[in-house]
Formats: C-alpha cells, sequence, structure tokens
C-alpha cells in the first residue's frame, strides 16, 4: 500500500498491485482454518461469519479512499505541503497500510493453529502451562495426505471449475462497476466523483454484509446449496441489464436522483447475487477440494484484465452503442449456470457419505 501511494508512473502501480497479489494469500488459508474447525452440523452457519473481514474492509476502504484522497485540496489546513500535493493519494494508502500490520501483530499474540497433523503439543502440557524443556509430541489427526492425481477427482474438478465460473463474473462486475462510475459520460460512464463512487462502494459492502448474515443462513437452510447458487448465478444478468438502463436514465437526466434509485437497486441485486455465489460455492469447495484455490487466483487475475478491456473497445468502436461487453459479459453466467447443474444436490449429505466411506 505504501507503494501504490508513492507511485508516480503507470508502471509502478502495476509493480505495486502485483506485489499486493503476490501477498494475498490470506484468504486460501483463512477458508482452510474455518474448514478445519467446523464440520457438516455448523459450517454453513460458520462460514456465514467468513466475509466479516472482507465486508469490513469493502464497507471502510472505499470511504478512506474517497475521502482522504487529495488531502492538500481537501484538507489544506492541516496538509498544505509539496509532499502531498505530489502523492495525492499516499494519505489514503497509509491509512490503509495500518490495518494489515495491526492484524499482523494481533496473529503473532492470538491466532492458533487449527491443523492437528501440524500442531506441535508440549509433552503433558496442559492449558496455561509453560513446558520446561524442548521435548514435543504432534497429534495428527490425518495419517496421510492425498496427492495432486489422486485429489482430483469428478466432485473435486466440478468445485473448481463452477469456482473459477464465479471468480470470472464476481471481478469481472466489480472491475467494470467502478470503472463504470468514474469514466465520463461520453467514455461510457457515469462520472461521478471519487467521493461519491467511495460512498457508493461502502453502502455496496454494509447492504453485502447484512444480508448475508440475516439472509444466507435460512436461505441456505431452506433451498440448499445447489439452487441457491443457481438462483444467485441467474441474478447476474439483471445486475447486467442494469448497467445500460442507468447510464440512458443518466444522458436523458443528468441531475435526477434515479441514477442513484437504480445503482441502489443494483446495490441489493448484487448483495443476494454474492451471498448466494460466495458463500454457497466456499461450503461445496471445502466439501470437495483440500486446494482450490489456484485456479480462482488465475481467474480473478484474468477477470479484470478481460472484462475492462472489453469495456474500453465495446466504447471504443461503439459495439451495441457501447453495451457490448454487457452482453459479452453475459457468456459467462450462461457457462456458470450450466456448470452449476453438475454440483451434487447436497453438500451435507455428501460429505458424510464420504466420511463414512
Amino acid at each position: 500500500m505504501i507503494s501504490f501511494g508513492l507511485s508516480k508512473t503507470y508502471a509502478q502501480v502495476i509493480i505495486s498491485r502485483s506485489i499486493a497479489g503476490f501477498l494475498n494469500g490470506n484468504a486460501g488459508v483463512v477458508k482452510t482454518m474455518m474448514a478445519e474447525m467446523s464440520d457438516d452440523t455448523n459450517r454453513a452457519i460458520l462460514f456465514t461469519f467468513l466475509p466479516v473481514a472482507w465486508i469490513s474492509g469493502f464497507t471502510i476502504a472505499p470511504f478512506i479512499g474517497g475521502s482522504l484522497q487529495h488531502p492538500a485540496q481537501r484538507f489544506p489546513a492541516y496538509f498544505d505541503h509539496p509532499f502531498w500535493r505530489e502523492y495525492p493519494y499516499f494519505l489514503p494508502c497509509l491509512v490503509a497500510a495500518s490495518f494489515p500490520i495491526l492484524a499482523f501483530f494481533i496473529g503473532i499474540m492470538f491466532l492458533k493453529e487449527t491443523n492437528e497433523s501440524v500442531r506441535r503439543v508440549p509433552r503433558g502440557a496442559t492449558y496455561g502451562s509453560v513446558p520446561s524443556d524442548d521435548r514435543f509430541e504432534s497429534t495428527p489427526r490425518h495419517p496421510s495426505t492425498p496427492s495432486l492425481r489422486e485429489a482430483m477427482t469428478k466432485p473435486v474438478v466440478i468445485a473448481i471449475a463452477n469456482y473459477a465460473a464465479f471468480a470470472i463474473i464476481n471481478i469481472s462486475l466489480f472491475a467494470v462497476f467502478t470503472v463504470f462510475l468514474a469514466v465520463p459520460l461520453h467514455a461510457g460512464g457515469l462520472n461521478l466523483p471519487p467521493q461519491v463512487i467511495g460512498n457508493i462502494l461502502a453502502s455496496l459492502g454494509g447492504v453485502s454484509g447484512a444480508t448475508q448474515f440475516l439472509v444466507f443462513p435460512r436461505v441456505h437452510k431452506r433451498f440448499g446449496g445447489k439452487k441457491t447458487f443457481t438462483f444467485s448465478v441467474s441474478l447476474s444478468f439483471l445486475q447486467l441489464a442494469c448497467f445500460p438502463i442507468v447510464r440512458e436514465v443518466t444522458l436523458i437526466y443528468p441531475r435526477s436522483w434515479i441514477k442513484f434509485a437504480i445503482i441502489g437497486v443494483m446495490m441489493v441485486i448484487w448483495s443476494i447475487y454474492d451471498m448466494g455465489l460466495v458463500r454457497s460455492i466456499f461450503l461445496f469447495i471445502t466439501a470437495a477440494s483440500p486446494s482450490p484455490s489456484l485456479l480462482g487466483r488465475l481467474a480473478r487475475a484474468f477477470g479484470p484484465a478481460a472484462a475492462t478491456s472489453l469495456f474500453a473497445l465495446s466504447v471504443k468502436h461503439d459495439w451495441l452503442r457501447g453495451y457490448g461487453v454487457f452482453l459479452c459479459l453475459s457468456l459467462a453466467p450462461v457457462v456458470a449456470i450450466c456448470l452449476s447443474t453438475l454440483l451434487p444436490n447436497g453438500v451435507e449429505a455428501r460429505t458424510s457419505r464420504d466420511g463414512s466411506a
């Protein structure tokens, strides 16, 4: 984050973002830890708390970025200095960098190992005791670990394929959404200022968090993971249709509140869509695959580049009046719905059968 805030060229921005992506391996670790501390009786409820950190960051970070950018212009009484004028985005990056530093110290002090196969326990030690020597005994839980070839069974491949489709849809929509809000009207966007965009993204995080905590456990219990996932994928068609609608409304009524009402509808749709996709597919992944993260990361790397490039090409070459990108992106949900038909009907039932086998 510090490097990103100090970047002055496009190459420096790319390098800083690449470093951030290279060091962003915590998501897979957290999901694995939560899977190790849960079972099929409480996993759906426990995974509801998984997005706490993500939603908190998704809500707070846009507000920080939109409010603290260009501090020399916004807060001249405190930041009227050549440094802040030369690096207008360093202040929000500095504030954002304080969060992983805090998380590092919290992890050092309080985070405990959940994988019993690698955890080392002092001989004869009880809770709160201090070992007097370096003799340790291990507490293996799984006597053997399957190889990659043995782990790539049909359920694993299906779960990974659905996760990859989800990653492409989710990250592509978000990448286009942020660009769509910022670029000028003549370039295919809404031309909103950074502070307004930050407030919109912060509101999206709040709405998504409330939906996932209040709605997902009941919906998953009532309909199951497969139906919830398939329905959520189908909502992406409605989400894609909202993009050209809100822009046409903005062109006709540039100062009207209607565009913000449509954006609000998009946020509600997105929260329901995200609820089913993120939470449901994680349950299938946990039940089916020990390490599905690689393909998901490749999809997340491919999604933003492809989506934003399609957006630029649609506007430049006037594909369907600049809306061709949304038609192209609608192909991804079609593929995802087809793949979702291959998912098992019940995650918990299949897990129980596998455990008894």
